[in-house]
C-alpha cells in the first residue's frame, strides 16, 4: 500500500481570513519568491528564476511547517540581461513594488518576511536588501531576510551563474520535468556561450546533475529554516 501521507503547508491565495489570522498568531512569517521573466537558454523555462525561488520556499515550508507562502512576484525584476523573450523593469518599479508589498504584509501582521530572489544581479539584490534594512530600522519588531539562494551556499563555491552548471543543478533537483538538456548543442567558448545561448558559467551538459542539485536544496533548506526560527524565538 502506498503511503497516503501528504505534507501540507499554507498558501495565502488558498486561505480564508480565519486561517490567515490563526497562522499569524502561531508564527507570523511570510515567504515571498521573487523572480523574473528572462531567457535561460534553450534548456530551462523563461520563468526559471521565480520557479526556482518558489520551489525552494515550498521545501522550506514543508520543513518548517509554519508561516504562509505567497505567490511569486515576476514583474519588477531589475537589471535583466538584453536577451530575447525577456521583460525589463526599472529600479524604481522594483523599489515601489517591494516597499508597498512589505508595508502591507507588516500591516496584516507578518513580522518575519522572507524575500527569496531567484534573480540576483548585484544591483537587484542591493535594492532588496536596502529596502529591508530601512524597513527594519523603522519597525524594530520586524525581521526581513532578503537574499538570493546562493548566499547560503557559498561554501559549495556557488556564487551564482545564469542557466549554467549551478542553476541547472537546481532545476534538475526541483523541476526535472521542465529541464531539457537535449536542447543544448556542444557549447562554444565562454563569451560566445553567453551571447548565443544565454549561458553564463560552466557548461550544464558537462557539469550539472540532479544529485548535486538535491544536495544544494537540502543544505539551503536546512540553513534557511534555522535562520527563520532564530528570527522569532
Amino acid at each position: 500500500m502506498k503511503n497516503s501521507f501528504k505534507i501540507m503547508f499554507k498558501e495565502y491565495i488558498k486561505l480564508k481570513p480565519i486561517e490567515i489570522q490563526q497562522s499569524i498568531s502561531e508564527f507570523p512569517a511570510a515567504y515571498i519568491p521573487i523572480g523574473a521573466l528572462e531567457w535561460h537558454s534553450y534548456h530551462l523555462p523563461l520563468g526559471f528564476d521565480g520557479l526556482k525561488a518558489e520551489f525552494l520556499l515550498r521545501k522550506v515550508c514543508e520543513k518548517i511547517n509554519k508561516g504562509i507562502l505567497f505567490p511569486t512576484l515576476y514583474f519588477g525584476a531589475y537589471d535583466t540581461m538584453n536577451f530575447p523573450w525577456t521583460f525589463h523593469f526599472s529600479k524604481q518599479c522594483l523599489r515601489k513594488q517591494i516597499k508597498a508589498f512589505v508595508k502591507q504584509l507588516y500591516k496584516i501582521g507578518f513580522k518575519v518576511i522572507v524575500l527569496l530572489t531567484g534573480h540576483y544581479p548585484l544591483s537587484h539584490v542591493k535594492h532588496l536588501k536596502n529596502i529591508a534594512k530601512r524597513f527594519m530600522k523603522k519597525h524594530k519588531d520586524s525581521y526581513i531576510i532578503a537574499i538570493p539562494e546562493q548566499y547560503l551556499l557559498h561554501d559549495l563555491n556557488y556564487f551564482g551563474d545564469h542557466a549554467a552548471h549551478w542553476e541547472t543543478n537546481l532545476g534538475l533537483a526541483l523541476m526535472p520535468e521542465l529541464v531539457d538538456l537535449n536542447q543544448l548543442p556542444l557549447l562554444p567558448n565562454y563569451i560566445t556561450r553567453l551571447e548565443s545561448y544565454g549561458i553564463m558559467g560552466n557548461d550544464p551538459k558537462v557539469h550539472s546533475n540532479e544529485e548535486d542539485g538535491k544536495k544544494m536544496v537540502s543544505l539551503f533548506v536546512e540553513r534557511m529554516v534555522e535562520i527563520i526560527e532564530k528570527c522569532w524565538i
